[in-house]
């Protein structure tokens, strides 16, 4: 009896001949192989250099300082929110440097004769404002020194009736602080202020009044009570070197 030999694993029988499979023995990850090597072939992309400029520059800028004061009409553009005394002196020197910044002021000031007006007119306080415009006005020569001077008077702080005859003499154009401003300036003025006497009540307390006040409150009531109208015919009179707008 003859016996049959089995062919080996992965081996076929073709006639007498013994074949091994070749493809059993490929490695399976081939593909994978071929991607790794390509991709480890790719360049390395080459970083994006960085560039670094400073620049020292002292403060103040001289050179800026210098062209402010030349050009003031040209300055920088400066808001501030503040009281009217606030910063009287900052933009008296301010005003050298520039003619754009806007004051937008707080108008509750609420002693002398300020308070005064609020009772008797039922309207915002004025103090304040003509604080702001008065440390803004031009006192250069082509300004009006006369009219800021008149802005800043004070009537008598002790006695009534002298209060009254300073006033008296202020509307009739005789006080010497009347009479120093120049013509138109000084009709406009006046008719102003003569819209305040004609309207003050008789118990109306005039005692340490600045006249600012007084003229400012005689172009409100002008105006029908419109206090930015007042305050842009006021601005214009004294030339201020920036805006002035009140909080309300």
């Amino acid at each position: 009896m003859s016996s049959v030999v089995p062919n080996p694993p992965n081996s076929r029988s073709r006639g007498n001949s013994t074949l091994s499979d070749s493809s059993d023995r490929q490695p399976r990850n081939s593909t994978s192989a071929a991607a790794i090597s390509a991709t480890a072939a790719a360049p390395t992309p080459t970083p994006t250099p960085s560039v670094s400029v400073s620049r020292t520059v002292p403060i103040p800028c001289q050179i800026r300082v210098d062209r402010c004061r030349r050009l003031p009409e040209f300055g920088p553009t400066l808001l501030f929110f503040s009281g009217g005394s606030a910063i009287r002196e900052l933009s008296r020197v301010l005003k050298s440097y520039t003619h754009n910044s806007v004051h937008l002021i707080t108008p509750f000031d609420s002693g002398g004769s300020s308070a005064e007006i609020r009772r008797t007119f039922d309207m915002l306080s004025v103090g304040d404002l003509r604080n702001r415009l008065l440390a803004l006005s031009d006192e250069s020569a082509l300004g009006n020194p006369e009219v800021t001077a008149l802005f800043s008077y004070r009537l008598d702080k002790e006695r009534a009736e002298v209060a009254r005859a300073q006033l008296k003499e202020l509307l009739s154009g005789r006080h010497p602080l009347a009479s120093a401003v120049s013509m138109p300036m000084r009709s406009i003025l006046l008719s102003h202020l003569r819209w305040f006497a004609s309207r003050m009540p008789s118990d109306f307390d005039l005692r340490g009044a600045s006249v600012g006040n007084l003229i400012i409150t005689g172009c409100f009531l002008e105006h029908d009570n419109d206090i930015v109208t007042a305050i842009y015919l006021i601005w214009t009179l004294l030339g201020a070197k920036g805006s002035v707008r009140p909080l309300t």
